[in-house]
């Protein structure tokens, strides 16, 4: 098994304690499913850390519920700064266990934290692969609840 394959198989493997499920698999699993899927649609020559990325961007998100930050947009802000440095510190784990250096392990943990989100075409490529890969999944939970009404 390749490093490459070794970290996406652990990340779905964090992934798979989400208790939030969706015709019995974990939430988190789909999401970063449908993100590598986008990913290799819209980048198909990705770079092997920007698909750790897109994997990892939503790992273990149930860990920091929203819960726990207050209503309204700084709250939601503040509780997304937080899951950004979450899962760049998870995936940071993961990886080291599998053998990537320290300036790859840094990379990664920037895109995941949308660092210089504007400066490179690798990090807004993995904003881009969320921008299209959201609505879609939006749309069919909205249209699966719409169905059941």
């Amino acid at each position: 098994m390749s490093a490459l394959d070794a970290v996406l198989a652990a990340i779905d493997a964090a992934n798979a304690e989400d208790p939030r499920r969706v015709d019995g698999r974990a939430f988190e699993i789909l999401y970063a499913e449908r993100m590598s899927a986008r990913l290799a649609a819209i980048y198909p020559d990705a770079s092997d850390l920007l698909k750790i990325a897109a994997r990892a961007q939503h790992l273990k998100r149930w860990e920091i519920p929203r819960a726990d930050y207050p209503e309204g947009r700084k709250g939601y802000n503040d509780w997304r700064r937080a899951c950004r440095i979450h899962h760049a510190a998870l995936a940071d784990e993961i990886m080291r266990a599998n053998g990537y250096d320290a300036a790859s392990i840094a990379h990664v943990g920037a895109l995941i934290r949308k660092e210089q989100i504007k400066k490179g075409p690798r990090i807004a490529g993995a904003g881009e692969c969320r921008g299209r890969c959201l609505p879609g999944a939006l749309f069919r939970r909205v249209s699966r609840k719409i169905r059941r009404l």
